[in-house]
C-alpha cells in the first residue's frame, strides 16, 4: 500500500468516527448566520427606502405634466380672464368641465382643483389618485402660483410638489402661457 493510499484510509475511517458538530463549530455557525441575516435585512431596508423615493419622484413629476397640461389648455382656451393684481382671479370655463366662472385652488389636501365660483360644491380634479390623494397620500402642492408678466399677455406658472411629511421640493413645474382669448381685468 502506497504511503498516499494510507493517509486516505486514515481520513476516511476519521470521518467515519466522526460524531457530528462541536458546540464551537454550531456556535459560529449561527453567528455567521446572524451577521449575514442582519445584512440582508439592512440592504432590504435600504433598497425599500430608494424604491419609495424613486417611486415619488416619478409621480411627483407625472404629476406636474398633467397639471402644466391641464392649466395650460384651461387658461389657453378661456373666454374671459380676470386678474387680482398680477395674478390670476378667474376665468370663463370654456372646458364645460365645471361650467362658469372658475379659479384654480389648492385644497387642504395639497391637490389642485378647478372650482366654480359661483357654486363651489362643483369641483374638478385634473388629477385624483385611486385613494383621493396624490400617491396614496405621500405627496402635495407646495406652491402654486399663476401670474401675468407687465403688459398682460401671458401668464407664468410656477407648481412644486413635496411630500406630506416634509417640505422638501421634489418636482416642480413652470412654465408660460399665452392665451387665445382676449380678457378684461
Amino acid at each position: 500500500m502506497t504511503y498516499t493510499n494510507k493517509i486516505l484510509k486514515k481520513l476516511l475511517n476519521n470521518k467515519r468516527a466522526s460524531k457530528g458538530f462541536s458546540i464551537g463549530e454550531m456556535l459560529v455557525a449561527v453567528l455567521i448566520l446572524m451577521l449575514a441575516t442582519q445584512i440582508i435585512a439592512s440592504a432590504m431596508n435600504i433598497a425599500s427606502k430608494h424604491f419609495f423615493e424613486s417611486t415619488d419622484e416619478s409621480e411627483a413629476q407625472l404629476i406636474c405634466a398633467t397639471l402644466s397640461d391641464f392649466i395650460r389648455g384651461e387658461i389657453t382656451t378661456a373666454g374671459e380672464i380676470r386678474l387680482n393684481g398680477n395674478e390670476l382671479d378667474t376665468f370663463l370655463d370654456e372646458s364645460g368641465r365645471v361650467g362658469g366662472r372658475c379659479k384654480f385652488d389648492v385644497q387642504s389636501d395639497g391637490k389642485l382643483a378647478m372650482v366654480n365660483v359661483s357654486d363651489s360644491s362643483k369641483l374638478y380634479y385634473p388629477v385624483k389618485g385611486k385613494d383621493g390623494s396624490y400617491a396614496g397620500g405621500r405627496l402635495k402642492i407646495l406652491t402654486f402660483t399663476c401670474e401675468t408678466n407687465d403688459n398682460g399677455d401671458s401668464f407664468t406658472v410656477n407648481i412644486e410638489i413635496c411630500k406630506t411629511n416634509g417640505g422638501e421640493v421634489i418636482a416642480d413645474s413652470n412654465f408660460v402661457i399665452i392665451p387665445f382669448a382676449g380678457r378684461s381685468q
